[in-house]
């Protein structure tokens, strides 16, 4: 596909019709029935473990949006809000949702962040959730405890259900905790001094004492080291879709979302994939993830690249294209597809490392390239062959 093929299409892109799209009353309307349908199959792929965080992510996205959301504390600071719950071991996604905001007209949602926890885990019956303080409350873990669902989340310190005794810590010694028990929600909230006039409030179903180990110099409880190990799920799922995305600057906010939603789904397939095939690639830990988008990539090209009729005028794409249809180890059938082959890559002048050398004693200043991957080399991996040496 060429370049303007490709911005042609991407320019067309819709995922409604316009004419019948009821704007006045949805705000995700362009995009609404794809994400529904996406969301749903997310839920019906993978069966997430027993430990489920929730938080929310940024899309990325500067442009002009009915919903448009500034985060001082992301990275991108400017994007798309989405509500999230992932696994907090493997970091699938399994449920999303686009905050959309407020109608003018309407009045501002209260315990808005009780209403996402348990939206977000509707059908994660016997599993842990651990969310922030936005979303942490009493009534929140009573309400999750009728669906056999066990919260563990920092709370605020403003919250009216915390007593007093939780709240003022500001005097107390560095690491020291203070515990308390509510029998009737079965949950247990402390109060730790990391550092001098600083502490942390926690609420937590899971646990139905608080240990502290002797060994710990930091005297940390459990309950807290049990938060830190399971509230990282949609961070890091934030991380591995940001290492690799699909996304290019764009000015329709549809197409920024539907992006995002092609990167969590490559994230979730490797995870999948990954729990089928756990020996695929073991030793190459490092670049699985990356190797594992490379070959889809290649099988979504394949169908299109094997109908091909006429071949380029580029030789990198030829070669790309016979080694698809694996005429290169058959061997070229006429001399003119050897020619293709073969063909002298073009002189640049750029210089750049070469590719097969070590990085320590790799310098910048080498212009000769591969005829056939185009890469920079140095004359040390350099050979030359004339042209009857080329021929099968």
């Amino acid at each position: 596909m060429s370049l303007p093929r490709f911005k042609e299409i991407n320019r067309c892109l819709r995922f409604d019709d316009k004419e019948q799209r009821d704007r006045h009353r949805d705000k995700l309307a362009p995009i609404r029935f794809i994400f529904d349908k996406w969301v749903q199959r997310l839920k019906v792929s993978y069966c997430v473990g027993d430990f489920v965080t929730v938080d929310e992510q940024l899309v990325p996205y500067r442009g002009r949006s009915p919903f448009t959301q500034y985060i001082p504390s992301k990275p991108a600071k400017y994007g798309l809000k989405l509500w999230v719950a992932a696994d907090a071991e493997t970091f699938y996604a399994y449920n999303m949702q686009v905050y959309v905001g407020r109608d003018r007209n309407c009045a501002t949602e209260v315990n808005q962040g009780q209403r996402v926890v348990l939206d977000m885990t509707e059908g994660l019956n016997g599993r842990n959730v651990t969310c922030d303080n936005f979303f942490t409350s009493r009534n929140l873990a009573i309400e999750l405890k009728k669906r056999q669902i066990t919260l563990v989340g920092t709370i605020r310190k403003n919250r009216k259900e915390i007593p007093p005794l939780l709240v003022d810590m500001k005097k107390k010694p560095v690491h020291h905790t203070e515990v308390l028990y509510d029998h009737h929600a079965r949950a247990c909230m402390l109060s730790y001094v990391p550092k001098k006039r600083k502490f942390v409030s926690l609420y937590s179903t899971y646990h139905s004492a608080v240990h502290i180990e002797d060994t710990d110099p930091e005297k940390k409880p459990d309950v807290i080291k049990f938060y830190n190990r399971t509230k990282g799920g949609v961070d890091v799922l934030d991380k591995l879709v940001g290492t690799y995305r699909c996304k290019r600057k764009v000015n329709r906010w549809p197409i920024a979302l539907f992006c995002n939603m092609l990167d969590v789904s490559a994230s979730n397939a490797y995870i999948i994939f990954v729990k089928l095939n756990p020996e695929w690639n073991i030793s190459k830990k490092g670049i699985r993830r990356r190797l594992f988008l490379i070959e889809v990539g290649e099988s979504l090209c394949v169908p299109s690249i094997e109908q091909r009729k006429h071949m380029p005028r580029c030789s990198n794409a030829v070669a790309v294209i016979q080694r698809v249809r694996n005429i290169a180890s058959e061997g070229p059938s006429t001399s003119q597809s050897s020619r293709h082959s073969m063909s002298r890559t073009p002189k640049s002048n750029k210089r750049a490392r070469c590719y097969m050398c070590p990085s320590k004693s790799n310098a910048n200043i080498y212009s000769a390239r591969c005829d056939k991957c185009a890469k920079y080399i140095c004359p040390a991996h350099r050979y030359i062959f004339c042209e009857k040496c080329t021929e099968p």
